[in-house]
């Protein structure tokens, strides 16, 4: 578990399960579908159901959990559901909030998820290439799939402060939480 800025932390499931009873007033999102999106979600085959409620999900506490696997091409990463990922930790951020991020392996998903909310609030402000550097400085083990890669490359500027904030000034007061149903409710 690297602390990649402050108050926002990077790792893997294994580092979550070793410190998540120190975690209590920290917002988590889980960029991983196993074990945690299907188990909060309830379903048991082997894809979660289609209904647009099952793509993310947050607890009564806060914490995000997101249906997103490694390894596939930039189109099956879903927009809103990452930038659900990155308002979240915006949102805690102004409540004075730790945030950790983690997927399976904290090489991919759960990295790649800090940078964009770091463009966000604008802790990385070159390019995707340019920051990806940066960031590797501070977090040597990421090593994004292709999909994920391409995604936060191709949509890099839509993450920047001057996109973002007229969003985050929008949902300022309201919860970070989604009704288990409907997941987009919150959306624009």
């Amino acid at each position: 578990m690297v602390e990649v800025l402050k108050n926002l932390f990077v790792g893997n499931e294994n580092e979550y399960m070793q410190n998540r009873y120190l975690m209590n007033e920290w917002r988590i999102i889980h960029a991983c579908k196993e074990p945690y999106h299907r188990e909060i979600m309830g379903y048991t085959g082997r894809a979660a159901p289609k209904q647009r409620g099952y793509h993310y999900v947050y607890d009564s506490k806060g914490d995000l959990f997101m249906n997103i696997i490694d390894g596939v091409p930039a189109q099956y990463y879903d927009f809103f559901m990452m930038r659900e990922a990155v308002l979240c930790a915006v949102k805690a951020f102004e409540n004075n909030k730790k945030v950790f991020v983690h997927c399976n392996q904290g090489e991919s998903r759960a990295p790649i998820i800090a940078m964009l909310i770091m463009r966000t609030i604008n802790k990385l402000t070159g390019s995707f290439q340019n920051s990806f550097f940066e960031f590797k400085k501070i977090y040597a083990s990421i090593n994004p799939s292709n999909g994920i890669c391409d995604f936060a490359s191709k949509n890099w500027n839509l993450f920047s402060p001057l996109v973002m904030a007229e969003i985050i000034k929008k949902r300022k007061n309201e919860p970070c939480r989604v009704n288990y149903l409907s997941a987009y409710p919150l959306f624009d």
